[in-house]
């Protein structure tokens, strides 16, 4: 393998590694760093093959409502790795459900007081992941809509 490809490759599993970690802050900054490298699309295949898209579902599915910002961050790499596909490395149901619920904006902030400080701050973090998660949780639906599509013919 050329030594160009193995560096960028071999920082990808490095990466991708520390998505097993719990320690938030970690994964935030990982998260922050797999969006630019997914961008490239010769990653997004080795990134599927380090199971990434696993790991990001099973932070977003445990810690989403927790950290907007993390949530938004592993939306945008979802969003990278499989816009440009016609398939879903992994179960797009569970992440179609995980979003569907947060992007509830009622079920998750009911009717919202301008008063509390700390509320309208945390909706203005969930409205920019809101941003992100919509476009993936359309791009699923429609994925959805074509399997089905298939099925009934």
């Amino acid at each position: 393998m050329p030594l160009t490809l193995w560096i960028p490759i071999s920082g990808l599993l490095a990466v991708t590694n520390c998505l097993d970690s719990g320690d938030i802050e970690l994964l935030v900054v990982c998260c922050g760093v797999l969006v630019n490298m997914t961008s490239d699309e010769n990653n997004r295949q080795a990134f599927k093959n380090y199971n990434g898209v696993s790991k990001m579902v099973n932070i977003l599915r445990s810690s989403g409502e927790r950290n907007w910002t993390l949530s938004s961050l592993i939306c945008q790499t979802l969003w990278n790795v499989c816009s440009d596909s016609d398939s879903f490395p992994g179960d797009p149901i569970v992440v179609l459900d995980t979003l569907v619920k947060l992007t509830d904006e009622e079920q998750l902030f009911g009717e919202l007081l301008s008063s509390d400080e700390e509320k309208v701050a945390e909706y203005k973090q969930w409205e920019d992941f809101a941003s992100v998660a919509t476009n993936l949780l359309e791009w699923l639906d429609e994925l959805l809509e074509g399997r089905f599509d298939n099925i009934e013919q």
